[in-house]
């Protein structure tokens, strides 16, 4: 984890870290299915 995410972390009660193995810089593209993962989870989470 970078240390650069910390903080926000713990600001926030519910927040998380994903790591995609098999990824370079364009995430939706080499691993999409990760991408669509993260966005269903936060849509879910604000949905309540």
């Amino acid at each position: 984890m970078g240390t650069g995410r910390r903080p926000i972390d713990r600001r926030t009660g519910d927040s998380g870290l994903s790591t995609a193995e098999n990824s370079g810089h364009c995430l939706h593209v080499d691993e999409p299915e990760v991408a669509v993962e993260a966005i269903g989870s936060v849509a879910a989470q604000a949905a309540g």
